[in-house]
């Protein structure tokens, strides 16, 4: 096989050679980076988002069993190989990693014998402190939490007696927000835990000091009832803002606006009866019925006095004349009209409301107008109003994209590493098939062109030397000779129009100056005839 190799490398030539190393050397390239590439693992996350004590921790661990380790995100994040992953779950978990809390009662554990009893009650203090804590950071939208809690002063003066405190300082996840309902939750947790501590005496923080919670609020709230007047409130303007900054978003782009919306209820449940009475155009009611009476009495008139003692007398006509009486009366009985009305008014109504908006400085000063125009008809500001219940307040200003902008960076950061990945992890396999390619090129027979006899090679500058004419002079007889015996023993001498073969082909398949070649051809047609039938002929074979 090495007489082979041997022989085949001194029968090619230096470009066959150059191709034949470099594809060698190419070749060990791709079996080395083939080989790399199958021992790398498959990266995963194991923790993220951990403190830097935490972290050293985990490391620190890793280093002991011996498993590669890969940090990230300023050392929050751990990724180690996919076979490792959910071992190293389970045999950080029992040992406590990551310590997430602090020691909490398990630092009764340390109070050695001859402790004193201030020392040991303020132990009992901080270890209650720290199982709070790690009770609160469990929760689901926490980070962290600190808890302090001051205890009651018992004593038989009224004066110096002072009920128990605790102060609450909650450290939340980034987009996360603790509504009424979970913060009287910490609230009621944390004042159930310490004996003597009512939610009243119980504050809550957040860490950007904003106050949640101030006691003021155990009064007209209890755990699990959210129907209080601000949660409502606060729960409508959520709503409110988020169906406003959804059109602002389309309108004007993602991160060119911010809205804040704020708005007052009426939760009042009030019933209201009316009654209405109608007394008619004159003031008397409205007539319902109408009664007249005639009474008609003809004759003559009695004699005598009539009528008992002390009764009143009337004037009559004489006695035995003629007489006629009448008599009429009418009696209309009046009512009043009377109705009633009965209206529930049901509570949630909106009292006020104001829309605070925030465009971007790059928005156009029409395009601001458009929009204040949109939200005073979305809230239904009136301008008009006195109270200005619903008021609408838009401004133009510069927006401070340093976040925006790093966590795009940090986006195509992590875009370059992945399409870094999947490029290293197939370019092994496309430097292979380049490899092949250039090894069955190399191995390929090259056929070599070999000048005809009679051909008189010239120079670059066009010009023939004297030996090169006499040894084509030479080898046109010897063609001449050859000729008389090819038409001694073919049938026909002369070749036909179907046998002639242009000379302008050469130039494409020959790299010679041909000028000669046409020469030649021009002075025997003949030979160079027979000379290219034969080329043709070793095609075929």
């Amino acid at each position: 096989m090495w007489q082979r190799v041997r022989e085949w490398w001194q029968t090619s030539d230096r470009q066959t050679r150059l191709i034949a190393v470099a594809s060698a050397a190419g070749l060990v390239i791709v079996m080395i980076a083939l080989s790399f590439w199958a021992t790398q693992p498959e990266w995963e996350v194991l923790y993220t988002g951990l403190s830097p004590s935490d972290s050293g921790a985990i490391v620190t661990r890793l280093k002991q069993a011996k498993v590669p380790y890969r940090l990230s995100a300023g050392g929050s994040t751990i990724e180690v190989p996919a076979s490792y992953r959910d071992e190293m779950l389970l045999s950080l978990a029992a040992e406590g990693l990551p310590n997430q809390g602090t020691l909490g009662y398990s630092r009764l554990e340390k109070l050695g014998f001859g402790t004193t009893q201030t020392v040991e009650r303020e132990t009992t203090r901080i270890a209650h402190e720290e199982a709070l804590q790690n009770t609160i950071i469990r929760l689901q939208p926490i980070a962290g939490a600190r808890v302090h809690i001051t205890p009651a002063i018992d004593s038989p003066f009224v004066g110096e007696k002072k009920p128990a405190k605790a102060s609450v300082m909650v450290d939340l996840k980034p987009g996360q927000q603790l509504t009424r309902e979970q913060i009287a939750s910490i609230v009621f947790l944390v004042s159930r835990s310490v004996p003597g501590l009512s939610p009243e005496n119980v504050s809550v923080v957040d860490e950007y000091a904003n106050l949640l919670w101030d006691g003021s609020q155990a009064s007209d709230m209890a755990p699990g009832v959210a129907s209080n007047k601000l949660e409502l409130e606060r729960a409508y303007a959520e709503s409110v803002q988020r169906q406003l900054q959804q059109q602002l978003d389309a309108v004007l782009g993602p991160g060119k606006s911010r809205l804040t919306v704020t708005a007052e209820l009426d939760l009042d449940r009030e019933e209201v009866s009316q009654k209405q009475i109608d007394t008619g155009p004159d003031g008397q009611g409205v007539p319902v019925s109408e009664t007249r009476t005639e009474e008609t009495v003809r004759g003559a008139a009695p004699g005598g006095a009539g009528g008992a003692a002390g009764a009143p007398t009337y004037p009559t006509a004489p006695a035995g004349a003629p007489g006629e009486y009448r008599h009429s009366s009418t009696t209309t009985n009046y009512e009043v009209g009377q109705s009633t009305i009965h209206r529930v008014k049901t509570p949630g109504r909106v009292v006020r409301m104001s829309v605070a908006a925030m465009i971007d400085a790059s928005v156009p000063a029409e395009q601001v107008e458009k929009v204040r125009a949109f939200l005073e008809g979305a809230v239904g500001a009136d301008q008009n109003d006195p109270e200005r219940r619903f008021r609408v307040i838009v401004e133009s200003i510069p927006f401070d994209n340093t976040l925006a902008k790093e966590a795009e960076a940090a986006r195509k950061q992590f875009a370059s590493r992945q399409l870094l990945d999947t490029l290293l992890r197939y370019l092994p396999l496309v430097a292979l098939l380049v490899v092949l390619l250039l090894v069955a090129k190399a191995l390929r027979p090259t056929r070599a062109v070999q000048t005809p006899e009679g051909v008189v090679m010239s120079l670059p500058g066009g010009t023939v030397p004297e030996e090169e004419l006499e040894a084509g002079a030479e080898a046109v007889e010897a063609g001449e000779a050859a000729g008389a015996a090819v038409r001694s023993t073919t049938s026909t001498a002369a070749l036909t129009e179907e046998e002639q073969v242009e000379i302008t082909p050469i130039r494409e398949r020959v790299d010679v100056n041909l000028e000669s070649i046409i020469q030649l051809a021009n002075q025997k047609p003949e030979k160079v005839a027979m000379l290219i039938k034969g080329w043709l002929a070793e095609d075929e074979r």
